[in-house]
Protein backbone atom coordinates (compact mmCIF):
# COMPACT_ATOMS: atom_id res chain seq x y z
CA UNK A 1 0.00 0.00 0.00
CA UNK A 2 1.15 3.60 -0.70
CA UNK A 3 0.65 4.79 2.47
CA UNK A 4 3.30 1.65 4.10
CA UNK A 5 5.53 3.16 1.54
CA UNK A 6 5.19 6.90 3.19
CA UNK A 7 5.98 5.02 6.66
CA UNK A 8 8.65 3.35 5.75
CA UNK A 9 10.19 7.37 4.29
CA UNK A 10 9.05 8.58 7.52
CA UNK A 11 11.09 6.08 9.57
CA UNK A 12 14.39 6.08 7.28
CA UNK A 13 13.76 10.19 7.57
CA UNK A 14 14.17 9.56 11.26
CA UNK A 15 16.69 6.81 11.09
CA UNK A 16 19.26 9.57 9.32
CA UNK A 17 18.75 12.16 11.81
CA UNK A 18 19.48 9.76 14.47
CA UNK A 19 22.02 7.49 13.05
CA UNK A 20 22.88 6.30 16.78
CA UNK A 21 19.13 4.37 17.33
CA UNK A 22 19.51 0.49 16.85
CA UNK A 23 18.47 -1.03 13.39
CA UNK A 24 16.77 -3.49 15.42
CA UNK A 25 14.96 -0.54 17.22
CA UNK A 26 13.84 1.45 14.01
CA UNK A 27 12.43 -1.89 12.48
CA UNK A 28 9.99 -2.29 15.49
CA UNK A 29 9.62 1.53 14.70
CA UNK A 30 8.33 0.37 11.18
CA UNK A 31 6.22 -2.47 12.53
CA UNK A 32 4.44 -0.65 15.30
CA UNK A 33 3.48 2.51 12.63
CA UNK A 34 2.48 -0.11 10.21
CA UNK A 35 0.19 -1.62 12.39
CA UNK A 36 -0.84 1.41 14.43
CA UNK A 37 -1.73 3.80 11.45
CA UNK A 38 -5.30 3.96 11.77
CA UNK A 39 -5.37 4.76 15.58
CA UNK A 40 -2.87 7.46 15.29
CA UNK A 41 -2.87 10.51 13.66
CA UNK A 42 0.43 10.67 11.59
CA UNK A 43 1.01 14.10 9.84
CA UNK A 44 2.22 13.08 6.57
CA UNK A 45 -0.82 11.18 5.94
CA UNK A 46 -2.82 14.75 5.29
CA UNK A 47 -0.28 15.04 2.15
CA UNK A 48 -3.11 12.07 0.81
CA UNK A 49 -6.19 13.84 0.67
CA UNK A 50 -8.63 10.68 0.61
CA UNK A 51 -6.89 7.96 2.61
CA UNK A 52 -6.29 10.74 4.89
CA UNK A 53 -10.02 11.53 5.00
CA UNK A 54 -10.88 8.16 5.23
CA UNK A 55 -8.85 7.57 8.28
CA UNK A 56 -9.61 11.02 10.24
CA UNK A 57 -13.29 9.32 10.34
CA UNK A 58 -12.76 5.95 11.38
CA UNK A 59 -10.37 8.21 13.62
CA UNK A 60 -13.50 9.55 14.99
CA UNK A 61 -16.05 6.98 15.17
CA UNK A 62 -12.82 4.67 17.18
CA UNK A 63 -13.10 8.01 19.59
CA UNK A 64 -16.88 8.06 19.80
CA UNK A 65 -16.56 3.92 20.57
CA UNK A 66 -13.98 4.85 23.38
CA UNK A 67 -16.53 7.08 25.03
CA UNK A 68 -19.33 4.85 24.53
CA UNK A 69 -17.48 1.98 26.25
CA UNK A 70 -17.10 4.32 29.06
CA UNK A 71 -20.83 5.24 29.64
CA UNK A 72 -21.59 1.05 29.17
CA UNK A 73 -19.08 0.21 32.51
CA UNK A 74 -20.33 3.21 34.49
CA UNK A 75 -24.09 3.05 34.13
CA UNK A 76 -24.30 -1.00 33.25
CA UNK A 77 -22.68 -1.45 37.16
CA UNK A 78 -24.99 -2.52 39.99
CA UNK A 79 -24.36 0.63 41.20
CA UNK A 80 -27.16 2.22 38.97
CA UNK A 81 -29.60 -0.79 40.01
CA UNK A 82 -31.16 1.89 42.39
CA UNK A 83 -30.87 4.79 39.71
CA UNK A 84 -32.42 2.86 36.87
CA UNK A 85 -33.82 5.65 35.03
CA UNK A 86 -30.42 7.28 34.39
CA UNK A 87 -28.86 4.00 33.05
CA UNK A 88 -31.88 3.67 30.21
CA UNK A 89 -31.41 8.01 29.92
CA UNK A 90 -27.51 7.07 29.11
CA UNK A 91 -28.27 4.17 26.84
CA UNK A 92 -31.11 5.98 24.89
CA UNK A 93 -29.07 8.43 24.49
CA UNK A 94 -25.87 6.45 23.13
CA UNK A 95 -28.13 3.85 21.11
CA UNK A 96 -30.94 5.66 19.72
CA UNK A 97 -33.63 3.31 22.18
CA UNK A 98 -37.40 4.40 22.15
CA UNK A 99 -39.43 4.86 25.15
CA UNK A 100 -40.26 2.53 28.20
CA UNK A 101 -37.38 0.43 27.81
CA UNK A 102 -35.71 -1.64 30.89
CA UNK A 103 -31.88 -2.04 31.29
CA UNK A 104 -30.94 -4.38 33.41
CA UNK A 105 -26.96 -4.51 34.75
CA UNK A 106 -24.09 -5.42 32.96
CA UNK A 107 -25.24 -5.01 29.07
CA UNK A 108 -22.96 -4.66 26.65
CA UNK A 109 -23.48 -2.45 23.18
CA UNK A 110 -20.49 -2.28 21.08
CA UNK A 111 -19.00 -2.14 17.65
CA UNK A 112 -15.83 -3.01 15.99
CA UNK A 113 -13.21 -2.57 13.40
CA UNK A 114 -13.92 1.54 13.52
CA UNK A 115 -17.17 0.07 11.81
CA UNK A 116 -19.73 3.21 11.09
CA UNK A 117 -22.52 1.18 11.45
CA UNK A 118 -25.36 2.11 14.16
CA UNK A 119 -27.97 0.56 15.92
CA UNK A 120 -31.42 1.51 16.52
CA UNK A 121 -34.25 0.13 19.34
CA UNK A 122 -37.75 0.33 19.32
CA UNK A 123 -40.07 1.45 22.26
CA UNK A 124 -40.59 -1.01 25.05
CA UNK A 125 -36.95 -3.37 24.40
CA UNK A 126 -36.07 -5.38 27.34
CA UNK A 127 -32.34 -6.11 27.98
CA UNK A 128 -32.11 -8.39 30.51
CA UNK A 129 -29.04 -8.44 32.67
CA UNK A 130 -25.63 -9.78 30.45
CA UNK A 131 -27.04 -9.15 27.55
CA UNK A 132 -23.91 -8.76 24.44
CA UNK A 133 -25.06 -7.00 21.44
CA UNK A 134 -22.52 -6.25 18.93
CA UNK A 135 -23.59 -4.08 16.07
CA UNK A 136 -20.88 -4.11 13.33
CA UNK A 137 -22.82 -4.51 10.68
CA UNK A 138 -26.02 -2.26 11.54
CA UNK A 139 -28.92 -3.41 13.89
CA UNK A 140 -32.74 -2.20 14.09
CA UNK A 141 -34.66 -3.59 16.95
CA UNK A 142 -38.48 -3.35 17.05
CA UNK A 143 -40.90 -2.58 19.14
CA UNK A 144 -41.74 -4.64 22.79
CA UNK A 145 -38.74 -6.89 22.02
CA UNK A 146 -37.61 -9.08 25.07
CA UNK A 147 -33.69 -10.15 24.93
CA UNK A 148 -33.54 -12.83 27.80
CA UNK A 149 -30.13 -12.55 30.12
CA UNK A 150 -27.04 -13.87 29.08
CA UNK A 151 -28.15 -13.88 25.20
CA UNK A 152 -25.54 -12.56 22.85
CA UNK A 153 -26.65 -10.97 19.03
CA UNK A 154 -23.34 -10.90 16.55
CA UNK A 155 -23.90 -8.58 13.32
CA UNK A 156 -20.24 -9.50 12.21
CA UNK A 157 -17.48 -12.11 12.14
CA UNK A 158 -13.80 -13.29 10.89
CA UNK A 159 -13.29 -15.46 8.40
CA UNK A 160 -11.26 -18.61 8.75
CA UNK A 161 -9.40 -18.20 5.45
CA UNK A 162 -8.61 -14.44 5.61
CA UNK A 163 -5.95 -12.60 7.07
CA UNK A 164 -4.86 -9.36 9.22
CA UNK A 165 -2.08 -8.92 7.02
CA UNK A 166 -1.42 -9.13 2.98
CA UNK A 167 -2.71 -13.08 1.88
CA UNK A 168 -0.38 -13.74 -1.02
CA UNK A 169 -2.52 -17.22 -1.48
CA UNK A 170 -5.85 -15.44 -0.85
CA UNK A 171 -5.41 -11.84 -1.90
CA UNK A 172 -9.03 -11.33 -1.88
CA UNK A 173 -10.49 -12.50 0.97
CA UNK A 174 -10.80 -10.06 4.19
CA UNK A 175 -10.26 -11.34 8.22
CA UNK A 176 -13.60 -9.71 9.44
CA UNK A 177 -16.89 -9.75 7.15
CA UNK A 178 -20.42 -7.92 8.42
CA UNK A 179 -23.96 -8.51 8.01
CA UNK A 180 -26.83 -5.97 9.06
CA UNK A 181 -29.80 -7.55 10.83
CA UNK A 182 -33.42 -6.57 11.83
CA UNK A 183 -35.10 -8.11 14.71
CA UNK A 184 -39.30 -7.06 14.33
CA UNK A 185 -41.55 -6.28 16.56
CA UNK A 186 -42.60 -8.28 19.54
CA UNK A 187 -39.66 -10.74 19.14
CA UNK A 188 -38.58 -13.07 22.48
CA UNK A 189 -34.75 -14.44 22.37
CA UNK A 190 -34.48 -16.67 25.09
CA UNK A 191 -31.76 -16.60 27.42
CA UNK A 192 -27.94 -17.83 26.22
CA UNK A 193 -29.10 -17.68 23.11
CA UNK A 194 -26.63 -16.55 19.82
CA UNK A 195 -27.52 -15.30 17.08
CA UNK A 196 -24.88 -15.88 14.59
CA UNK A 197 -23.12 -13.36 12.04
CA UNK A 198 -24.81 -13.88 8.86
CA UNK A 199 -28.35 -14.01 10.27
CA UNK A 200 -30.40 -11.09 8.28
CA UNK A 201 -33.88 -10.68 9.58
CA UNK A 202 -35.96 -12.04 12.75
CA UNK A 203 -39.52 -12.45 11.63
CA UNK A 204 -42.09 -10.42 14.58
CA UNK A 205 -43.79 -12.44 16.99
CA UNK A 206 -41.59 -14.81 16.65
CA UNK A 207 -39.85 -16.85 19.72
CA UNK A 208 -35.96 -17.70 20.21
CA UNK A 209 -36.09 -20.89 22.55
CA UNK A 210 -33.47 -20.56 25.67
CA UNK A 211 -29.77 -21.38 24.77
CA UNK A 212 -30.45 -21.58 20.48
CA UNK A 213 -27.89 -21.14 18.36
CA UNK A 214 -29.32 -18.81 14.98
CA UNK A 215 -27.39 -19.68 12.34
CA UNK A 216 -30.19 -17.93 9.65
CA UNK A 217 -32.84 -15.62 9.46
CA UNK A 218 -36.13 -16.65 11.06
CA UNK A 219 -39.60 -16.51 9.53
CA UNK A 220 -42.42 -14.18 11.37
CA UNK A 221 -44.71 -15.89 13.48
CA UNK A 222 -42.14 -18.95 14.52
CA UNK A 223 -40.97 -20.73 17.33
CA UNK A 224 -37.36 -21.79 17.31
CA UNK A 225 -35.01 -23.76 19.04
CA UNK A 226 -31.62 -26.48 19.09
CA UNK A 227 -28.31 -25.99 17.83
CA UNK A 228 -28.64 -25.24 14.81
CA UNK A 229 -32.06 -23.18 15.57
CA UNK A 230 -34.93 -24.88 13.64
CA UNK A 231 -38.07 -23.97 13.49
CA UNK A 232 -40.36 -25.94 15.69
CA UNK A 233 -43.85 -24.51 15.63
CA UNK A 234 -45.43 -22.27 13.37
CA UNK A 235 -47.58 -19.84 15.35
CA UNK A 236 -51.32 -18.88 13.77
CA UNK A 237 -51.20 -15.37 12.23
CA UNK A 238 -52.00 -12.66 15.26
CA UNK A 239 -51.51 -15.50 18.14
CA UNK A 240 -49.22 -12.70 19.84
CA UNK A 241 -50.49 -9.51 18.65
CA UNK A 242 -51.57 -8.33 21.89
CA UNK A 243 -48.52 -8.08 23.26
CA UNK A 244 -48.10 -5.29 20.86
CA UNK A 245 -46.78 -2.01 21.06
CA UNK A 246 -49.52 0.38 21.63
CA UNK A 247 -47.90 3.02 18.92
Amino acid sequence: MEVFSKIEKYVGARRERHPEVSSLRTFFQLVYLKLMYWYIPLPFLAEQDPPYESFRVKHEEHLKDIHTHRILVKYGSHKYDEKRDKRVAAYKKAFNMGNDCWIENDVWVSREHQSQATVQFGHEVLLAKYVNIDYTGGLIVGNGVDIGEGAKILTHGHSYMGSMFDDKLMPNTNRAYATPLTIGDNVLIGARSIIMPGVKSIGENSIISVGSIVGKSVPPNSVVAGNPAKVIFNMPEGYRTYFKYNK
